[in-house]
């Protein structure tokens, strides 16, 4: 799976991703799983690269919000605590 090459559309991608791998997992795991991985990958590359962008391409005022819709939708998905301290 791919992603945007900007933080807030990879932001986006995180959220949509780990949303649809919590929707599809009791219908097809395989799916699910290859979203989960996704979800969590884009999250990493978002992660590293916001720092690195000190405001340079788009980035609008929801980026903040936009980070923590992806946060959230990934607690919800791994339940791994390094998502609730976002």
């Amino acid at each position: 799976m791919t992603f945007a090459p900007n933080v807030f559309s990879s932001s986006s991608c995180a959220a949509v991703a780990a949303r649809a791998a919590r929707l599809f997992q009791p219908h097809d795991p395989a799916l699910a799983n290859a979203y989960a991985d996704s979800a969590e990958k884009v999250w990493t590359w978002a992660e590293v690269n916001l720092s690195k962008s000190n405001g340079a391409g788009y980035q609008p005022t929801s980026l903040e919000d936009l980070g923590n819709i992806a946060a959230a939708e990934l607690l919800l998905l791994t339940r791994d605590a390094k998502f609730d301290t976002v």
